[in-house]
């Protein structure tokens, strides 16, 4: 099976191309003038007998030719297809890396992300009684890396008198503390009580 001469050329809005396994022969400028073209996959194993200009002006210096494996070096030693700007086997993945998040020192939680997958920051931990510090920087995208994010959790202080929390001890304090001892008040009121102006 062959791609005949002027096949595809300027091919307006191409920008992936997919070659048979069976395709052993493609003639001049097939897929030249192909502006748009970023992608092409030949499944050929061997290498089709290719006229120098069948991607003449799709500017394939700066497209990726997918080829199976077993191939990957033949396409890249043979001209025109060792012109593209990547060669990558066909199935290939990139790889993954692990990204950890660290709360107080223990890990938190962990996830393996491919290179280049987009991160989507975990959700801010709680806990009772204490202020998370947030997560140290994240990337936008997954690097070629293992990636350790950290946090911790900051105890909240208290003045000690200050029944409502409010960070000032006021005449409204006395009066929530008197009502705890006289039991009228729960003991949890300083999360209750809200804070009224002096």
């Amino acid at each position: 099976m062959s791609i005949e001469d002027h096949a595809f050329k300027g091919c307006s809005g191409l920008t992936s191309v997919t070659i048979g396994s069976s395709v052993k022969q493609i003639y001049a400028q097939a897929f030249a003038n192909c502006l748009e073209l970023t992608d092409v996959y030949c499944y050929a194993e061997n290498v089709p007998s290719t006229n120098i200009d069948a991607f003449n002006g799709s500017l394939i210096e700066y497209a990726t030719l997918h080829v199976p494996a077993s191939a990957l070096n033949a396409y890249s030693n043979t001209e025109p297809w060792s012109n593209f700007k990547d060669k990558v086997a066909i199935g290939e993945v990139e790889p993954s890396y692990t990204l950890t998040y660290m709360l107080d020192g223990k890990k938190y939680v962990e996830y393996s992300l491919q290179e280049g997958k987009t991160i989507t920051p975990e959700p801010a931990p709680s806990k009772e009684g204490f202020t998370f510090s947030g997560w140290s920087e994240i990337p936008e995208t997954m690097p070629d890396h293992d990636v350790a994010v950290t946090g911790s959790f900051i105890a909240n202080t208290y003045l000690p008198g200050d029944a409502n929390g409010d960070g000032k001890i006021t005449v409204t304090d006395i009066g929530v503390i008197v009502d705890i001892i006289l039991g009228k008040t729960p003991a949890n009121a300083r999360k209750q009580q809200e804070v009224e102006p002096e």
